[in-house]
């Protein structure tokens, strides 16, 4: 839930979550009232960042 408030403040639009960490439903929910994409991987941090550098995200 601190992550989705953090996006909030930030004005972020997307998070991901990773490591396969469970999301609960009062996660997802407050997600999709504060209109937050959230994406889940079991891949670990730096894989997964690697992975979306390597495609062209970089910032």
């Amino acid at each position: 839930m601190q992550s989705l408030r953090t996006a909030e403040v930030l004005d972020l639009d997307t998070i991901f979550l990773v490591r396969g960490k469970p999301i609960d439903m009062n996660i997802i929910e407050t997600a999709k009232e504060l209109h937050i994409n959230l994406f889940q991987t079991n891949q670990t941090m730096f894989e997964a960042c690697g992975k979306l550098y390597g495609r062209g995200m970089r910032e």
